[in-house]
């Protein structure tokens, strides 16, 4: 259960495991048509310093079902989510 990693790696502080977790977590929720939570993730995610990053997100086959979305759409034309976080 993601859900449970996600937890687990809150718990003991273990920030790569938990973008991961929450990745993987976008990626689901987006193949099985919960927009609202994908997107909810996706927008967190690429706040923070990890590997997801809108030029995958355009790109990503489990992605696709988001593309027609406006917010997903908003989310990658957001100029905030392009610039560096270094």
């Amino acid at each position: 259960n993601v859900n449970v990693a996600v937890d687990l790696a809150v718990t003991r502080g273990q920030s790569s495991v938990l973008t991961n977790a929450r990745e993987v977590l976008a990626q689901v929720c987006a193949v099985v048509g919960e927009k609202d939570r994908a997107i909810a993730e996706l927008t967190e995610l690429l706040r923070i310093p990890c590997q997801v990053n809108i030029h995958e997100l355009k790109v990503m086959p489990v992605y696709f079902n988001l593309r027609s979305d406006p917010r997903f759409e908003a989310l990658l034309n957001d100029p905030k989510n392009n610039a560096p976080l270094f």
